[in-house]
């Protein structure tokens, strides 16, 4: 066993000290455009294609099971810039169920997303929604791909499951995901319509992953890698292209509401090393990850591992000595914090500060930029974008109350 395994409290808190945020901004996010709803944002999604933004928000209010789905887009350039045209809505009734252990079996956003090509939404078929033809047929045991039209949705196909649907995702260029309520993913290749699929098994699983996978999420610049977690402090991450169980990650006693992967590196074990030395070479190679502009291809040998920095949403643990309690100020449902996955470990940082956005440069711990939210709003959703066409941009958007930011 490596000394790194073996890490005592002490090396812990070296970790959490690189790790922590530095609270000087280094730089100014341009921002786009801002666009006010009818009813407060819970959630929102936001892919770029060449000029084009296509953003898809859910408005609604906490205490009601039915919620408003809009679809739209801007151009990013010309005289009609930033100026959104509705593609559809739809009113959509959904209530998240908890698990075995009490918990919500799923994060909101897992719940429906946006096909690649931003023309069809995958949702769980539990979700009900108006049809213009065909009638809803609730089975929790499915998937299903509707296009929004205004005030209905068209069924374009329904994908059956074995099992209850806690959570899905959709991968560039034709992956859907779906956790089933047994700790199962299924993965479906869609066709290029997103219309049906063409072949469809299931990844390998661990047996860590009790009662379920609660959120799956793609890492940026690695197109082919999803992490997942069961709120619990456990992780996998999965290759869907090679089909296979990459790596676990495991922090018993953790509660984990949210995660946001940020990058992934290869990280080769060292036998005997001082702790210092260890986080040095961690954030080099953090840093040659970062320097990267094409896409990741991570390959494991056998004397290599897979490292995962992310953004994690936690509940506040006052027993726990790994975990530095949130602001008085702080969201109450949870608090975020920088993460490391590592060794078959979690280590995480410091709280970030309640009420501000920030882009944060891994490599360097420094802000590059930050987003002052007003204090009388509270913050509810953010989202980066990580699919890219050839404009290669990236969106930021972040929402408070019923107004949503595009930067």
């Amino acid at each position: 066993m490596t000394e790194y395994k073996e890490m005592n409290d002490d090396s812990r808190l070296k970790i959490q000290q690189k790790v922590k945020l530095n609270s000087k901004p280094q730089g100014l996010l341009e921002l786009f455009t801002c666009y006010v709803h009818p009813m407060p944002i819970s959630m929102v999604q936001l892919i770029v294609k060449d000029n084009e933004i296509f953003v898809s928000v859910k408005c609604g209010y906490s205490e009601h099971k039915e919620s408003t789905l809009f679809v739209y887009k801007a151009l990013k350039n010309g005289e009609k810039m930033g100026c959104p045209s509705l593609i559809g809505h739809v009113p959509i009734a959904l209530q998240i169920s908890k698990n075995v252990l009490g918990r919500d079996t799923a994060v909101e956003k897992s719940l429906l997303q946006l096909t690649p090509d931003a023309q069809s939404v995958v949702l769980l078929n539990s979700i009900r929604t108006p049809y213009s033809c065909a009638s809803d047929c609730f089975q929790e045991n499915a998937v299903k791909i509707v296009r929004l039209n205004r005030g209905h949705a068209s069924l374009v196909k329904r994908l059956e499951t074995t099992q209850g649907v806690c959570c899905l995702l959709v991968c560039e260029p034709r992956f859907l995901l779906a956790a089933e309520e047994g700790g199962k993913v299924k993965l479906w290749i869609m066709n290029s319509e997103w219309s049906g699929h063409e072949e469809d098994w299931y990844l390998p699983m661990v047996d860590c992953m009790f009662p379920t996978i609660v959120e799956l999420k793609t890492i940026p610049k690695s197109a082919s890698l999803v992490v997942g977690h069961n709120g619990y402090g456990e992780f996998c991450l999965w290759d869907i292209d090679k089909r296979n169980l990459v790596s676990r990650f495991s922090s018993p006693g953790m509660s984990v509401l949210e995660c946001v992967p940020a990058s992934v590196f290869r990280w080769q074990t060292k036998v005997e090393h001082k702790m210092e030395t260890i986080v040095d070479e961690i954030m080099d190679a953090t840093r040659m990850q970062f320097s990267e502009r094409s896409q990741v291809n991570i390959v494991s040998p056998e004397n290599e591992d897979v490292a995962i920095w992310l953004l994690i949403s936690t509940l506040s643990d006052p027993d726990s000595q790994y975990y530095q309690p949130c602001d008085q100020g702080a969201n109450t449902v949870g608090c975020w914090r920088l993460a490391l996955l590592i060794n078959n470990m979690v280590i995480t940082g410091s709280a970030v500060d309640a009420g501000l956005i920030t882009v944060q440069e891994v490599t360097s711990n420094s802000k590059r930029a930050r987003l002052d939210c007003h204090s009388t709003e509270k913050l509810s959703s953010v989202h980066a974008s990580t699919m890219r066409e050839s404009s290669g941009s990236d969106g930021i958007i972040c929402s408070s109350s019923s107004c949503m930011h595009e930067v």
